[in-house]
């Protein structure tokens, strides 16, 4: 598995590099622009470049297992003395690990712009709001985002893949495996919040936002439609699926 992982880091490394350059070139711009522009247009430009970042990185993340299936060196994987469980998990590790490399680098950026042009006020609230119980749930929360979704890509790649052996029908069937899948998820977890409406709830932020001055809301969990899409749909089905098709059904001739 960490042979994987450092193959993936290695083999992405100059696209990361470039990810990254790019954020640092854009964001030094922005800094030549500190005195013609209002800073609530800085800080606001320096969340952009960071938002952008984080969707391009996301969709390069997508392309880590694509790649080695559908690529003409994708044989090069699978004759890795490796089970499937870990072919999955080291591509869900390096795809974390490169999303918030690029993700904490842009935000340096954005705390930067906050504390050199922000006002006593919002300092405070930011202050208030970046904790560390704060910053821990937000972490957890986006790898369990970027672990479910990418689970379920993944999942929708290989499933094509074992189904239609031709590239494009096989990239074409993906994406409909993905949109019926999230259909399905969809209405079950509807249909589980109004049958066993129980909810969980976790208090975010307990102070005034600087921008709208109004305060945060809890932020509510369906306690059944939490543990059907994270523990049964996400692990049970598409996670152990993911592996047993790897490493029994993937025919990559």
């Amino acid at each position: 598995m960490l042979n994987i992982i450092k193959y993936d880091l290695k083999g992405n490394f100059k696209e990361l590099l470039i990810i990254i350059g790019s954020i640092i070139f854009l964001n030094i711009i922005l800094i030549t622009r500190i005195n013609a522009l209002p800073k609530e247009g800085i800080i606001g430009f320096s969340i952009m470049i960071t938002s952008i970042a984080s969707i391009i990185i996301f969709l390069f993340n997508i392309n880590l297992l694509s790649k080695d299936i559908y690529s003409d060196n994708s044989y090069l994987l699978f004759t890795l003395p490796e089970r499937g469980y870990s072919i999955l998990t080291a591509k869900l590790i390096t795809a974390i690990i490169q999303f918030f490399i690029v993700f904490g680098i842009a935000s340096i950026f954005n705390f930067i712009y906050i504390i050199k042009l922000g006002d006593t006020l919002m300092l405070l609230t930011l202050r208030e709001i970046f904790n560390f119980r704060n910053i821990f749930f937000s972490v957890i929360i986006c790898m369990l985002f970027n672990i479910e979704f990418l689970t379920h890509v993944f999942f929708s790649i290989t499933a094509s893949k074992m189904a239609l052996k031709k590239n494009k029908l096989g990239k074409l069937g993906a994406f409909g495996i993905f949109v019926a899948i999230s259909l399905i998820t969809g209405k079950i977890s509807m249909q589980l919040e109004e049958k066993i409406p129980k909810e969980i709830s976790l208090t975010i932020f307990s102070k005034q936002n600087y921008f709208t001055n109004v305060n945060f809301p809890d932020l509510k969990l369906n306690l059944a439609s939490l543990i059907f899409e994270i523990f049964i749909f996400i692990f049970i089905i598409l996670y152990i699926g993911t592996c047993y098709i790897l490493e029994n059904k993937m025919d990559l001739n």
